[in-house]
């Protein structure tokens, strides 16, 4: 059995104007069915990795800046002519970087640990961090491939300090850390301009996903994003079914040699029986929780429940529901409809 119980999935950023804003609405609605609250993401992190480009990667003395997104730009747009891109300086083989994640995980936590004090939080609630993989977390603004595997080394060791720093302070048991995977599923696709077709990318992405999870305890509970991105419009990459989630999801369990407390899956509105085929190739175990994003707001419970439904015809595993990604750019109003329907599907599914 999954040590990730709840029926419900926050995906991560909430388009709401604080972190305590984000949990005391959380709570109110979601409470008796989450396993684990984010913080929302607000703030600087609201537009997710533009917050690396804006706040770590520019002035970084290693990196030199070659195109600077205008102060006027609400966030970084996909297309290269329209965001941030840096390049390594010459001569740089070891940058050091530092996210500045776990600092604004554990100014969440201390007020986290207060609200559950309160019994504002339910008690069996953890604390959940969520973290780009390593690749989400530069290949959008460093185009360059020659760049990757350095960059990849210094963001897992930037990774290993953020996970050393929040465990010196926040109990194990009391930590979730979901690792987010976005833009490799779309170089997997050939949906990165600058990224050069080649083999091997499917295994780079699980290989390096698994260096990630082994740098977590196995006492914290670990989960897997995929993600195809909302930049622009959901998805940024064409999403035919589930093939490429399944396919990834069973590599990854079969490298990372801790547990793998919960995967995530996007389901797009329209999906039929095709859609989720691949799921009956899913081989997780039951220690490992399905969490299928299929929640849209834009179309209430009985999407939710039509949805649901047929993906029950393809798996049997003891699915939770979700989002397809985060809502770091709803409207309030979209907001409240999100929150209201993962209270009535939590409920109803």
């Amino acid at each position: 059995m999954s040590r990730m119980a709840g029926k419900i999935l926050l995906v991560g950023s909430v388009s709401l104007s604080s972190a305590e804003e984000v949990f005391r609405t959380s709570a109110a609605y979601l409470g008796p069915y989450v396993s684990s609250l984010p913080d929302g993401e607000t703030g600087a992190r609201a537009l997710w990795i533009g917050y690396l480009a804006r706040d770590v990667y520019d002035g970084h003395p290693d990196f030199e800046t070659i195109q600077r997104l205008p102060d006027s730009r609400a966030w970084a747009a996909p297309e290269p002519a329209s965001k941030w891109r840096f390049r390594i300086r010459p001569g740089v083989t070891a940058p050091r970087i530092t996210t500045g994640y776990a600092a604004f995980a554990l100014d969440s936590y201390a007020l986290f640990a207060r609200l559950r004090d309160q019994g504002v939080i339910p008690r069996h609630v953890r604390f959940q961090v969520c973290l780009p993989s390593s690749g989400s977390a530069f290949i959008t603004y460093f185009e360059n491939p020659a760049d990757w595997p350095v960059m990849t080394a210094a963001y897992e060791d930037a990774f290993r300090r953020d996970i050393e720093r929040l465990l010196a302070t926040i109990p194990a048991n009391d930590l979730v850390i979901q690792i987010d995977i976005c833009p490799e599923l779309r170089d997997i696709l050939h949906a990165l301009p600058w990224s050069p077709r080649r083999d091997g990318k499917f295994e780079e992405t699980v290989a390096a996903v698994g260096r990630l999870a082994a740098l977590v305890p196995e006492a914290v509970l670990l989960g897997l994003h995929w993600c195809y991105g909302t930049l622009g419009g959901w998805p940024m990459a064409r999403i035919e079914d589930l093939e490429l989630c399944t396919r990834l999801t069973n590599a990854s369990v079969q490298v990372i040699r801790r547990p793998v407390d919960y995967v995530h899956m996007p389901v797009l509105r329209q999906a039929g029986e095709e859609y989720f085929a691949p799921l009956r190739a899913l081989a997780i175990g039951g220690a490992t929780r399905l969490y299928l994003g299929l929640l849209h707001h834009t179309d209430g419970l009985d999407g939710a429940r039509a949805r649901a439904a047929i993906a029950r015809r393809h798996t049997n595993a003891d699915f939770g529901v979700a989002s397809v990604c985060g809502y770091g750019r709803l409207s309030a109003d979209d907001t409240r409809k999100a929150f209201e329907i993962h209270r009535d599907a939590a409920r109803a599914l």
